[in-house]
């Protein structure tokens, strides 16, 4: 029989709670609060932990103090420490004061970053952290979790945005239907075949497609096309793409940014780049299979 140990401070709401779980067939237990809950989980971790069902009627900063007390950090540190989160994530005084029930789908995840970040964790699972974060809160999400990795913090993130996966990991594991399809360590990255779009200067006279071919053969790339203000080319790899974009330097075509046309990873997840033919790859790259991940 699985057990479950419920947290509410309201005696009704673990009546009821109890009652349908144990219609589920759960052994009960119940905890009237934070500190509570972590003497029972300390003597025997249950199956499952349900916490409160009012949660909504808490402010931000209300919740975070909660689970600083289910984490067993210090009373004197609570409120300082739960302020400097809520800072870290971007969520102001108002904002904290504010019930978590009004929160927008943004500030939600702002407060579960904080409630994450309790306690200096050395590993953190993380899904969909982004998901419907403004833009400024991407760019904020993003410096926290690559600090994190840079002070040797593991960080686990399950998502489907790959453009920002590809830009904050280090390893991406691919998983389709519970299955591990391909692993791909994103600093191996130099030997990959992309197309890079080369936006040039409006400003200048386009340079002509045949001068603009003749400069990528120069470098050890192919001309793909143009569609103003953009050049597209082929590159067989990393120094593939700073050849190219040097011979077009040179040859006096004004280059104002160049990016992959599509992202690495989403080449692989939709099939543009199989896992047979991304490993392939490698292998040609590196026939004596030195090197490390």
């Amino acid at each position: 029989m699985k057990s479950c140990l419920i947290v509410d401070d309201s005696k009704v709401i673990r009546k009821v709670a109890r009652h349908i779980l144990e219609t589920l067939e759960f052994e009960v237990e119940e905890a009237g609060d934070g500190q509570e809950a972590l003497s029972r989980c300390e003597q025997k971790m249950p199956d499952v932990v349900l916490l409160d069902w009012n949660m909504p009627v808490m402010s931000g900063m209300e919740f975070l103090h909660y689970h600083h007390a289910l984490a067993g950090l210090p009373d004197a540190a609570r409120a300082h420490d739960c302020t400097q989160l809520l800072d870290r994530v971007g969520l102001d005084r108002e904002a904290a004061a504010r019930r978590v029930g009004r929160y927008s789908r943004g500030m939600l995840q702002r407060l579960a970053l904080a409630q994450a970040l309790i306690g200096n964790p050395r590993f953190l699972y993380l899904d969909e952290p982004i998901s419907g974060v403004d833009p400024a809160g991407v760019v904020e999400f993003r410096e926290i979790l690559t600090g994190l990795s840079a002070t040797g913090a593991t960080v686990l993130i399950n998502s489907h945005q790959l453009a920002e996966v590809e830009r904050v990991c280090h390893r991406v594991v691919f998983v389709k239907q519970g299955r591990v399809e391909a692993m791909e360590t994103m600093r191996a990255g130099a030997s990959h075949a992309r197309v890079l779009r080369v936006r040039l200067s409006t400003q200048q006279l386009a340079a002509p497609g045949e001068r603009l071919s003749a400069l990528a053969a120069s470098a050890g790339a192919t001309f793909r096309g143009w569609s103003a203000p953009d050049a597209r080319f082929g590159v067989a790899d990393d120094a593939g793409a700073t050849r190219l974009i040097s011979a077009l330097v040179n040859g006096g075509v004004a280059v104002i940014e160049a990016s992959p046309e599509e992202g690495r990873l989403e080449r692989l997840f939709t099939g543009a780049a199989s896992p047979v033919n991304a490993a392939a790859a490698a292998d040609t790259a590196n026939p004596t299979g030195g090197g490390g991940a």
